[in-house]
């Protein structure tokens, strides 16, 4: 994380690193990102960076957590939004909140694939859970929430309902994140997608002649 001498410049300048930052990070993948082409974007020397941050790792878990608050604001607004106490309008909110911040939040789909690759690696990942340790597991809470309200089925734990459905909404996102266009997309749109990703969920892939 940040040493103090981060905090104390003006937040123009810590916005100007950060923003650089995700760029690189962006474009040249972890491993190739450099400290030298981050430190001449930002407009400070190299041996400034350091008094800023340890390492290239401490760098990007600190752009990694931004972000990851940056999600739960977003999700808690949506969720503050649902007027029905049911199981599928909060997962709609969830899943709507989770596209809502992959198309407007900047480099947060490349930055989150950067992540993917990385936590692959062990010692990554070690890093990565650290991180999150505290954080709320909206999927967790919402699916015990329905398993109790016999919403939803209770035959399989709340880990394996979270991975469908974070793996279904991984897939909608990578799918986002390869569209040209997806900052185009408009409220109906984006409610036509995450409709479907719902009755996928729900309904499954069966057709109307599929019996």
């Amino acid at each position: 994380m940040p040493k103090q001498t981060f905090y104390n410049l003006k937040e123009d300048k810590r916005n100007l690193i950060i923003n650089e930052s995700k760029k690189e990070f962006a474009e040249y993948g972890y491993y190739n990102s450099k400290i030298q082409r981050i430190s001449t974007n930002s407009k400070i020397p190299v041996g400034s960076f350091y008094q800023y941050f340890n390492d290239l790792d401490d760098l990007f878990f600190y752009l990694i957590e931004l972000l990851a608050k940056r999600k739960l604001e977003i999700i808690e607004e949506y969720l503050d939004k649902v007027t029905e106490n049911c199981f599928k309008e909060k997962l709609k909110a969830i899943f709507l909140a989770g596209i809502d911040f992959t198309i407007h939040e900047d480099k947060a789909y490349e930055l989150s694939c950067v992540l993917n690759s990385l936590i692959k690696d062990p010692n990554m990942s070690a890093k990565y859970q650290s991180l999150i340790k505290n954080t709320p597991n909206f999927f967790e809470e919402l699916v015990l929430e329905g398993i109790q309200n016999k919403e939803i089925r209770s035959d399989m734990t709340t880990e394996l309902f979270s991975i469908i459905f974070f793996k279904l909404h991984e897939g909608i996102i990578s799918y986002l994140g390869l569209l040209e266009d997806k900052n185009k997309l408009d409220e109906t749109k984006l409610n036509r997608l995450v409709d479907l990703e719902m009755s996928l969920l729900f309904n499954g892939i069966k057709g109307e002649n599929n019996d």
